[in-house]
């Protein structure tokens, strides 16, 4: 049975892009505070050409990260920086692929995934696509930025922002890069 945001998970997975932004942090330091995660892994997104595992960038990145986590009153050892390489198509099933067996290697058996706005529908199903062959639960929770997520339609960025990862899901189902069950399971 997956959790709900009720229970407890081993680890919260704050997916990112390039850039982490303090919104995000800052939801994810709540839910450790909350107890519903032991600790906080982030994942920023890399060409394979710029970063890797232990490169310059990533360390920087990290070092980035976990000073603005301190300074907002998280200790280093309850967070994680990763560096997700994006070299394969489609990049949110490689990030969740990758992300998933870090997971699983490192034995996580739960996590929240924390992503931003509407992308998280997208990211919920391709993480849990990856995760169920690894007998992961995966629990979504989305965290808005620049717009709220009960009032989106009244922002530009917030009607720009659904309109682009709506048409992004419907072309991962169209490529069937996830199946159309999928939307059903979230």
């Amino acid at each position: 049975m997956a959790p709900t945001m009720t229970d407890s998970a081993d680890v919260l997975v704050l997916a990112g892009d390039n850039v982490i932004n303090k919104e995000g942090l800052r939801e994810g330091m709540t839910l450790l505070s909350q107890g519903k995660a032991n600790r906080m892994m982030v994942v920023l997104l890399y060409p394979s050409l710029l970063a890797g595992p232990d490169s310059a960038l990533e360390r920087e990145c990290g070092q980035l990260i976990a000073y603005e986590s301190h300074r907002l009153g998280l200790k280093k050892e309850r967070i994680s920086v990763i560096s997700a390489p994006i070299g394969g198509h489609p990049i949110t099933r490689s990030e969740a692929r990758f992300v998933t067996d870090r997971l699983h290697r490192d034995g996580v058996r739960s996590a929240i995934l924390l992503s931003e706005g509407f992308h998280t529908r997208r990211s919920i199903a391709a993480y849990r696509q990856e995760a169920s062959r690894l007998g992961l639960n995966i629990v979504p929770r989305a965290h808005f930025t620049g717009y709220d997520g009960d009032s989106w339609w009244r922002t530009y960025k917030g009607i720009g922002d659904f309109v682009t990862e709506s048409s992004k899901l419907a072309y991962y189902l169209t490529k069937e890069y996830l199946p159309i069950s999928s939307l059903w399971s979230l």
